[in-house]
This record gives structure tokens, C-alpha cells and sequence, in this order.
């Protein structure tokens, strides 16, 4: 196990986004030490609400003495530290207020920063992690549709278009309680009299069917002793 240095932050492993504009900003130009300190600032302000030494903080503040940043922001040349004075942390603290970049508040632990426009300057795309557990969840989510599509499938009597239909079918938002609402429904229309006519002449194509979220359609049920009709209302039997 690595044994954590003296140089080693909090937040160790944690990202912060800084956008590409600020190589043509007004705080680019400025006093490396600004610079620095500004980054230093936004890089440690929290990007959750949390608590810091008992002190509840909301996403983008963080408590820091100035004492505090001139240490952090120490840099050595060989065996020299050197740091920014307590004056110029001061200084450059009360640039980035007055500029707006910061809003600042004394408090018992040193000074309550909050960057201003925190949630614009942390705008995070999804990590290649996230981009791939979205893209294993929808992989699954596609071979479940289309295990689905082949039961409904292997059970629609008019075998027509099967890519056609399949494309319909995957356009679904589905899951397994309205799956099985439409197998029901596909049942019970199969053995309607319309689509026994004259030999499943009137089944719609699948596709047509899915389309339609024809499972919503109401189907009369017909008794055994019920003399069945054409649309002309004249007996088949």
C-alpha cells in the first residue's frame, strides 16, 4: 500500500473541470499567484452539500483560513518553499469577491468561500465509466425487448414483415407487467371471430399491430350460443 505523502490533499481521487475559456480570460493574464489560488479555490470547494468541521457547506463553498491557502499553494525550488504572503492571499481574495467570482464570509474557522456560478463551471460530462454502465444497461434492456418480441412472435398468427414488426416492437417502453398485458391481450383477440375469419384474412399485420397498441382495443367476448356476424349484421353460422 502507497504510504500517503505530505503533499497529498483531501478529496484525493475526486475530478474538477476547468473550461477552456480560461486561457482567454481576464484571470489567465493576471499574477500566477491569482491564478493559482483561484484554482486552488474552486478545486477544493465541495461538489456536494457536506459538513466540514461541523459547519454545514453547500455545493460550491469551502472554509479556508488565508494562512491555509498561502500553505497549499507552497511550491518548492530545490530545497526552497515558497509561498504567497498573508497579504497577497488577502489581496487576491479581495479581487475575487469584487470581481464576483467569490462571495466571502468571515467565520470562527477562517473564511466561508462560495464560487459563484459553481454548478456552470462544474458541468461534468459522464465519465467513460458512466458512458459504459449506461451502455451495458441498455444492451440488456435491448436483448430483454428482444427475447420479448420473439414470444410475441412465436404467438402472432400472421407471420408477415418480421423486421418491420421488430423495429416497431423495440420503439417500446416496456416492461414485464405490460409484456404480459399484451400476450393476454394477443390471446384473447386470437381467438376472436374476426380474426378466425375467414382464415386470419382480417388479422392486421404485426407490425400495424404494435403500432397501434392494438392490446388496448376492448374485445366483446361472444358466446358459444351466440350467432356470429359480418359487419352487415347477417349470420355466419
Amino acid at each position: 500500500m502507497r504510504r500517503k505523502r505530505k503533499h497529498d490533499r483531501e478529496g484525493e481521487g475526486t475530478k474538477f473541470t476547468l473550461d477552456r475559456k480560461i486561457f482567454s480570460s481576464d484571470i489567465w493574464f493576471a499574477s500566477p499567484w491569482k491564478l493559482k489560488i483561484w484554482i486552488y479555490l474552486i478545486g477544493h470547494a465541495n461538489h456536494k452539500d457536506n459538513y466540514f468541521m461541523g459547519i454545514p457547506l453547500k455545493r460550491g463553498q469551502l472554509i479556508r483560513s488565508y494562512r491555509r491557502i498561502a500553505k497549499d499553494c507552497a511550491y518548492k525550488v530545490g530545497y526552497r518553499v515558497k509561498k504567497p504572503s498573508l497579504d497577497t492571499v488577502k489581496t487576491i481574495c479581495d479581487e475575487l469577491r469584487r470581481e464576483g467570482r467569490t462571495e466571502q464570509r468571515t467565520v470562527h474557522k477562517g473564511t466561508l468561500f462560495t464560487i459563484c456560478n459553481y454548478n456552470d463551471l462544474q458541468t461534468f460530462q459522464k465519465t467513460r465509466t458512466e458512458h459504459l454502465t449506461e451502455q451495458d444497461k441498455n444492451e440488456s434492456n435491448k436483448e430483454y425487448m428482444l427475447k420479448c418480441f420473439e414470444r410475441f412472435w412465436s404467438e402472432y398468427p400472421r407471420k408477415v414483415e418480421k423486421k418491420k414488426a421488430r423495429e416497431k416492437f423495440l420503439r417500446l417502453s416496456l416492461d414485464e407487467k405490460r409484456f404480459k398485458k399484451i400476450m393476454e391481450a394477443l390471446r384473447t383477440q386470437k381467438e376472436s371471430p374476426q380474426w378466425k375469419r375467414d382464415r386470419g384474412q382480417y388479422i392486421p399485420h404485426p407490425a400495424t399491430w404494435i403500432h397501434g397498441e392494438r392490446w388496448e382495443d376492448e374485445t366483446a367476448p361472444i358466446s358459444d350460443d351466440e350467432p356470429m356476424k359480418d359487419f352487415l349484421g347477417q349470420s355466419l353460422n
